[in-house]
């Protein structure tokens, strides 16, 4: 068996196989840990399975105390934890629910995520491809990964002895012998060759380590664990397969710009430039938030054609003076776009109908709201 490995860009990639549930829980809790604050949402899913429904019940944002986190270092490990328990504390408080399953969300500060093309080319194309052959490309491939992405993160950081840990790996779509896109494996059936398009997530060891203790500290159990951009790209890649697009998610301490062409994640870049800078009065700070997103932008250096489309996320992302300098900045001008680009935000897009707000509150919290689809593609993967 040959595995070939086409990177859509220069970012490297790991293969995870998510945890294997059994039934979906009644309810559950998600602590969404971004570089500012750490979000927490609670879903009553008891209906779910009879009509696709989760009800948000609790919802909180707490900010981290000073130099909790610094340039996406966790400084104080102690208040880092006591802000995740005294947020998932208000959410509960709010609802009297006290969910046992936690789902973990990272923001861009402390994840990177992008898709990669894998192709497998059949030694013995006479025999019917085995769940065992399967299993041992997958591995292959997790191994020719995790070198790849332990080189790229010591780039990022710096650090050549930074180990590499998967977040999530997704196996968006496959393909058999040039078919159109399967809806399963082609288990069972005599194939030449299949490609299999992931969405893959990974961080260093160390980060996820603490993520997994925090959640224990809490006494709590992690369902899964994902990413913001991940969760984005499936939002926006179900309604769009061949979706193209820029991302840029507006956090409190930093930005993540993400780049997405034909349905595929490029990459993901953050800069250490949120809406914490913003002077309200004043578009000095916007300005130069615009310039740092224009040297992500520059660090995609295999993309030639950016797309003619800008998708804005975050809780804060539709300040008046950040929307005016969005749709006035000189994009064409100044990269390879295939036109001028359309400035939309996520939250105006999406139909959240699969979502009851039970607390009033989803409005303000819409960030939260719109990562319950990280639980719709859990069960949807697991259908």
């Amino acid at each position: 068996m040959k595995v070939n490995i086409y990177n859509y860009s220069q970012h490297s990639l790991m293969v995870f196989n998510f945890f294997k549930a059994s039934s979906l829980p009644g309810n559950f809790a998600i602590l969404d840990f971004g570089s500012s604050s750490v979000g927490a949402a609670i879903f009553d899913s008891s209906r779910y399975t009879s009509s696709g429904t989760l009800s948000l019940v609790g919802v909180s944002r707490v900010e981290y105390s000073q130099n909790t986190i610094v340039s996406g270092i966790i400084l104080n490990i102690e208040q880092f934890r006591n802000t995740a328990k005294i947020s998932l504390k208000k959410a509960s408080t709010d609802c009297g629910f006290n969910p046992s399953l936690i789902v973990t969300c990272l923001s861009g500060e402390f994840s990177k995520a992008v898709s990669a093309k894998v192709r497998i080319i059949r030694k013995e194309t006479d025999k019917i491809l085995s769940e065992n052959e399967w299993k041992g490309f997958e591995k292959k491939v997790e191994e020719t990964l995790l070198s790849e992405a332990q080189s790229e993160m010591a780039a990022i950081t710096g650090n050549v002895e930074s180990e590499v840990a998967v977040v999530e790996n997704i196996l968006s779509s496959v393909t058999a012998d040039n078919s159109e896109d399967l809806t399963n494996i082609p288990l069972g059936k005599i194939v030449t060759e299949v490609v299999g398009n992931y969405l893959i997530t990974f961080t260093q060891k160390g980060t996820l380590k603490l993520m997994k203790e925090t959640i224990r500290n809490l006494g709590k159990k992690e369902f899964f664990c994902t990413s913001r951009i991940v969760c984005f790209v499936r939002l926006l890649t179900a309604e769009d397969k061949s979706l193209n697009t820029i991302i840029i998610n507006l956090d409190g301490a930093s930005t993540d710009v993400a780049v997405v062409l034909g349905g595929s994640l490029i990459g993901v870049r953050s800069i250490p430039f949120g809406y914490n800078y913003f002077n309200p009065d004043s578009t000095d700070e916007i300005v130069d938030w615009m310039a740092m997103i224009s040297i992500a932008l520059s660090d995609f250096e295999g993309v030639k054609l950016f797309p003619a489309r800008i998708t804005v996320v975050g809780e804060r992302s539709k300040i008046a003076l950040v929307e005016a300098v969005l749709r006035s900045f000189p994009w064409a001008k100044k990269f390879p776009f295939t036109g001028s680009p359309e400035i939309e935000y996520l939250e105006d897009k999406l139909s959240l109908s699969f979502v009851e707000d039970k607390t009033g509150k989803m409005n303000e919290f819409m960030m939260l709201a719109m990562l319950s689809q990280s639980f719709r593609d859990y069960a949807k993967d697991r259908a």
